[in-house]
C-alpha cells in the first residue's frame, strides 16, 4: 500500500505527463519532438495567430491573442522540458 507522499508524486507525475501531451498537442508536434522541432512549430504557429489578416476574420482580435498567449505557455512548458530531458 502507497502512503500518501507517494500517491501524491504519481499524481504528480501524471498530471506532468498529462500537461506535457496536451502542451505537445496546442504545438501540433509529438511529445518526444526535439527543442528544434518545437521551436519551428511554434515559430510557425506563432506567424499565423500573430498575423491579424491571416485568419480573415474568423476569429477575433481577442481569440487571437488568447491563442498567442496559450501558444506561448505551451511552448515554455514543452521546450523546458525537452531541454531537462536531453
Amino acid at each position: 500500500m502507497q502512503n500518501n507522499s507517494e500517491s501524491t508524486q504519481d499524481s504528480g507525475q501524471e498530471s506532468r505527463q498529462e500537461s506535457i501531451g496536451k502542451f505537445a498537442s496546442k504545438l501540433g508536434v509529438d511529445v518526444s519532438a526535439t527543442p528544434t522541432e518545437i521551436r519551428q512549430a511554434y515559430i510557425k504557429l506563432k506567424r499565423i495567430y500573430g498575423d491579424r489578416s491571416a485568419g480573415y476574420s474568423l476569429v477575433s482580435d481577442e481569440q487571437r491573442l488568447q491563442q498567442l498567449e496559450q501558444l506561448e505557455f505551451a511552448y515554455s512548458g514543452l521546450s523546458e522540458w525537452a531541454q531537462n530531458r536531453q
